[in-house]
């Protein structure tokens, strides 16, 4: 093997461990979004008040 090839490996490695790291909180945040949405109905505006700031915070914790 070349060291080109090895660094190729190494960055390619790098990459998909960044992209997992990246991806795998998104996924979490998503089902956390899905469980606290199903437990309070879309019936009062206070409900969807509530609903829509979590939703804005949740958001803004990811990015």
């Amino acid at each position: 093997m070349t060291s080109e090839s090895v660094l190729r490996k190494i960055a390619s490695v790098a990459v998909i461990f960044i992209g997992l790291g990246y991806v795998l909180p998104s996924i979490a945040t998503v089902v956390m979004l899905n469980y606290f949405v199903a437990q309070y109905p879309i019936e009062s505006l206070g409900n969807i008040y509530m609903i829509s700031g979590v939703i804005l915070f949740i958001i803004a914790l990811i990015f």
